[in-house]
């Protein structure tokens, strides 16, 4: 063999090493918008670290989040909801068993003639402690609801004033009686003076106010003598009643 094969030979044997090249395992990788590396439960080998799973809580959702309740649930529950039949009732200041408003024609007719003063007359009786400071309040205030001026105001035309009138049969100056009538010729009309009278109306007239002002002058009296001296009597037109 030449010098010059020899020599290759030796470089040959030299660059021979018995290591070999280390491998390196690659971080695979699931490429989204993000890059996202697997986890060890997407591994395809079963590993004991697998993602727990809990049960949901449905609900449902309406303006509230409402959870479901034992009822709505599709096995028998002995917690059902209950239904009670609700108690309607009609409201009024009076409880009547008929229309009293509903007039036939003689009914009518005594209504326009004043032979009738209303369809439903009211009346308060009460006691007051200063019989004379009483009388002397009504004269100044008495003459403002006429009933010239209470029907121009659409609200309360059919609110009249029937009089203060002193009972007769009371003697004990220092704690007389008096009684107060008031009469309707609709229903509107008395649920307007309730209102009126029950300080939640939030505006007025004037007629309305010498109104509302007459009731609180009367109530302010009837508190001196103490309320348990108040009472209300109702009356019926006959003709009324038999419309």
């Amino acid at each position: 063999m030449s010098s010059i094969g020899r020599r290759l030979a030796q470089k040959l044997k030299e660059s021979r090493s018995t290591e070999t090249p280390a491998l390196e395992s690659v971080n695979w990788q699931v490429r989204t918008g993000l890059s996202v590396p697997f986890g060890s439960h997407m591994a395809g080998g079963g590993l004991a670290s697998a993602p727990s799973t809990e049960p949901v809580n449905f609900q449902v959702r309406t303006g509230l989040s409402v959870p479901f309740a034992s009822f709505m649930k599709s096995r028998p529950s002995t917690d059902h909801p209950v239904a009670e039949p609700v108690n309607f009732q009609v409201r009024t200041g009076l409880s009547v068993p008929f229309n009293p408003y509903m007039l036939g024609a003689h009914a009518e007719e005594l209504l326009k003639k004043r032979v009738m003063i209303s369809p439903v007359v009211v009346s308060w009786r009460y006691s007051v402690t200063s019989p004379e400071d009483f009388t002397d309040w009504l004269t100044t205030r008495e003459i403002l609801l006429s009933e010239s001026r209470m029907a121009g105001d659409p609200e309360i035309k059919g609110v009249r004033y029937g009089g203060t009138y002193r009972i007769a049969s009371e003697n004990d100056e220092a704690n007389a009686r008096f009684k107060t009538i008031w009469g309707y010729t609709s229903e509107a009309a008395m649920h307007t003076m309730h209102r009126l009278c029950s300080d939640e109306s939030v505006s007025a007239t004037l007629v309305q106010l010498e109104l509302i002002d007459f009731v609180k002058g009367l109530k302010r009296f009837i508190a001196e003598a103490g309320d348990e001296h108040f009472s209300e009597e109702v009356m019926i037109s006959a003709a009324a009643a038999a419309a």
